[in-house]
């Protein structure tokens, strides 16, 4: 070979030499680049996945926050529209049955708890006319009902004293005691559920009416007298169960929310 061809062969040697160490070097992030695109396609599958799964969690605890938040607000407004009354009891109305005039109780046919029909004898008493003569008089159940208490067996009774005392099951009510704030809140007509221990299961009731009063004015936070009437569908129920039972009375206040005010009534 000639000279001048071994020079032009040693010039285009060095260029490509040059070239070479020109080129830049590749960055960390080229090379990321080519690991990415040499990762094989499972493997993104996979880190898809698991993003998506994180995503759904953190979805899910949000909709749970959301909706315990919903259930404590709707539970605590729905509270606020009961009100408890512990102080109350199952209450009769008293049916007093005495002689008009004064006499001699010689015999009592009844004993308390007896169920008797109207008409039936209760006692019997003699008694003075105004002819200065003696008199027996029978005295008999002016309604059907329970008894509730023999007041006299015997002995002299004055008179319009109760010898026998009865009560109507199909009259019962229930007596809640109420603050005149509780009140204020109350509308007549309003629903309740009545509970006790010795109680199956509540007895639905309605708010009656307000008992009035009377005498002077009422000592500042003296409580008033509320009266709930059982529904005729449980008075099969209430019939049995002895006056005088304490139960605790739940007026649910969202109904006959436009009703008349129990304030205003007075019967």
């Amino acid at each position: 070979m000639s000279t001048e061809a071994l020079q032009e062969h040693a010039v285009s040697s060095a260029a490509a030499s040059a070239d070479v160490r020109a080129q830049p070097a590749p960055t960390s992030g080229d090379q990321a680049g080519q690991v990415a695109q040499r990762r094989p396609p499972r493997r993104r599958l996979w880190a898809f996945l698991r993003g998506l799964r994180t995503t759904l969690v953190v979805l899910v605890l949000l909709a749970a926050a959301l909706g315990g938040g919903t259930y404590v607000a709707r539970h605590r407004l729905a509270a606020q529209s009961y009100i408890g009354l512990t102080n109350a009891a199952l209450t009769a109305q008293p049916v007093p049955v005495g002689s008009p005039s004064a006499g001699l109780v010689v015999g009592v046919f009844v004993v308390p708890q007896n169920q008797v029909t109207a008409g039936q004898a209760l006692a019997r008493v003699i008694v003075v006319g105004p002819d200065a003569k003696s008199h027996t008089q029978t005295l008999r159940a002016p309604v059907a009902g329970i008894v509730s208490t023999v007041d006299l067996t015997g002995g002299a009774a004055t008179s319009g004293e109760p010898i026998v005392t009865l009560y109507d099951p199909a009259q019962l009510t229930f007596h809640a005691a109420v603050s005149i704030d509780q009140l204020r809140r109350l509308r007549l007509g309003m629903s309740a559920k009545i509970t006790s221990p010795g109680l199956g299961r509540p007895i639905s009731a309605r708010l009656e009416r307000v008992v009035p009063k009377v005498g002077g004015e009422a000592p500042s936070g003296q409580p008033f007298t509320v009266v709930f009437v059982p529904d005729q569908s449980q008075l099969g129920i209430v019939r049995t169960l002895v006056p005088g039972l304490p139960v605790t009375v739940t007026v649910d206040t969202r109904t006959m929310a436009g009703g008349t005010p129990a304030v205003n009534i007075v019967r």
